[in-house]
């Protein structure tokens, strides 16, 4: 389960998952179609896939909110306030995997895990 420059033990990864999984219950209509275009295209759960490859996450996010930047900003900020409170920080995040980057995100998680 570990990801390439990715130094997390898998436990702690699972710990990670789950707090993500936890998140995403409070809205869970949403998570169900977000985990249903995770599975048809990763077969991966969407937290699982949040967590370990960010970036298509992300994608999966911009096929379900149809691109719209506001919603997708929404709901990954709920989701970043489970490692930080610093709101520049959790644009800059959501600002690179918008392109394709993250690093950020990773350097975050690996910060939460220890």
């Amino acid at each position: 389960m570990s990801l390439p420059n990715f130094n997390i033990s898998n436990r702690i990864l699972e710990k990670i998952v789950e707090e993500i999984s936890r998140k995403l219950e409070v809205m869970p209509g949403l998570s169900a179609i977000l985990d249903v275009y995770s599975m048809r295209t990763y077969r991966k759960r969407f937290a699982e896939l949040f967590v370990k490859e960010p970036v298509k996450a992300y994608r999966i996010m911009e096929k379900v909110f149809a691109n719209d930047k506001a919603s997708i900003n929404f709901v990954l900020t709920y989701l970043l306030r489970t490692f930080t409170r610093n709101d520049e920080l959790i644009n800059k995040i959501i600002e690179e995997l918008s392109k394709g980057n993250d690093e950020l995100l990773k350097k975050i998680l690996q910060g939460a895990a220890g």
